[in-house]
């Protein structure tokens, strides 16, 4: 098996930097441990790994949670693990052992018993969004599959496994699946290096692109070009890979008191999901170097009378996955919009002009232009 770098890398204990603790008691009515989390908006929605709930809070208000779901698993010491939200549907999806729950964020809340929509095989370590598929991995098989969320688990594909070691969280970045995996036996964690799978050539081997410290990783996020890595074990870092130049290897970014199953960003913000149930926030300094504003979309018809109409100078940008908002000439949020292929729907708004603000939740990058409603 090929392999891009054949030897481990040692760790660049570059840009290290503290954390603080944003709050450390907001869940606890609701479990004692954070699996995944996700931002959407102003609210970090977490996994509740011991107990059957999925609970989120007010970034800019911390101090306490509200229930989201109940019954979000059928065995409640090992799910709801992993979460993604879709933006383009406002679901966010749980997934957790032999099930991935379908929650929609727009019902009344906390949505009771929400429906199952696949059967995976084992825990789910991580799910990934790209249209209408869902990508899962599954712990059982050691493998990634893929549904039709319009269809459901009839849809259920395997495209992945792992031929002789584990399967854990993963991100997609141009075209290939980048994910935590190991080889059984080799007496670090079965979990500990980064392997990546072309998602145009599923029947190439897959290839180790990155050797961690040999400690399990137990979640990756991606922003931009740069996959973080949250270990268990040792002082807990969180590690930095640029995907566009794998060869240099992780870089330290911070060491946390306690194991992160979460993380998650809003520009240069980082906040991770404790075990026990702490959220704890840092900044990258690496990321408060790079340009935060798309600068790469275009609008119209303007002024515009039902629909508009969005354009992106860049092929691969994902529409569906910006977060949306038309504010008011007075800076009043009126809507948070859906885009749906490429067209926004104003035909609801009152004359007058308007600016619509464009968020990528992942890069924390936006931008804000001005239309006019006829």
């Amino acid at each position: 098996m090929k392999k891009l770098l054949l030897a481990f890398v040692a760790l660049s204990f570059l840009h290290t930097v503290s954390s603080q603790t944003l709050f450390s008691s907001a869940f606890s009515a609701d479990g004692t441990a954070n699996g995944q989390i996700v931002i959407v908006g102003n609210e970090l929605y977490s996994a509740m790994l011991t107990s059957s709930n999925v609970s989120k809070i007010d970034l800019n208000s911390p101090n306490t949670s509200q229930r989201v779901a109940n019954n979000v698993s059928d065995v409640t010491f090992i799910a709801p693990w992993s979460l993604v939200h879709d933006n383009a549907t406002n679901i966010l999806y749980a997934g957790g052992f032999d099930v991935i729950y379908s929650i929609g964020l727009n019902a009344t809340l906390p949505v009771q018993n929400p429906p199952n929509i696949a059967n995976p095989r084992g825990i789910v370590r991580g799910m990934s969004i790209q249209g209408n598929l869902l990508y899962y991995s599954e712990s059982t098989e050691e493998s990634i599959s893929t549904i039709d969320k319009t269809v459901g688990a009839a849809s259920a594909q395997e495209i992945h496994a792992a031929p002789d070691g584990c399967v854990g969280d993963f991100v997609i970045y141009n075209g290939f699946i980048y994910y935590a995996g190991g080889v059984n036996g080799s007496g670090a964690s079965c979990l500990a290096d980064i392997y990546r799978i072309d998602l145009s050539n599923l029947s190439a081997p897959r290839e180790m692109i990155a050797s961690g410290p040999g400690d399990a990783i137990q979640e990756l996020h991606l922003v931009n070009n740069y996959l973080y890595a949250a270990v268990e074990g040792g002082t807990n870092p969180i590690l930095r890979l640029d995907l566009n130049n794998p060869l240099t290897g992780f870089s330290m970014v911070v060491e946390l008191p306690n194991a992160s199953l979460g993380l998650a960003n809003v520009g240069s913000t980082f906040y991770a999901g404790q075990n026990p149930v702490n959220i704890l926030t840092f900044q990258d300094p690496v990321l408060n170097t790079e340009s935060f504003q798309l600068d790469e979309f275009s609008i119209g018809p303007n002024p515009a009378q039902e629909f508009l109409h969005v354009q992106s100078a860049t092929v691969s940008t994902n529409l569906e996955a910006l977060q949306l908002e038309i504010i008011d000439a007075t800076g009043r949020l009126i809507v948070q919009p859906v885009m749906r292929n490429t067209v926004i729907n104003v035909s609801q708004l009152a004359q007058g002009m308007y600016f619509l603000k464009m968020l990528d939740p992942g890069s924390g990058k936006q931008q804000t232009l001005t239309f006019f409603k006829e």
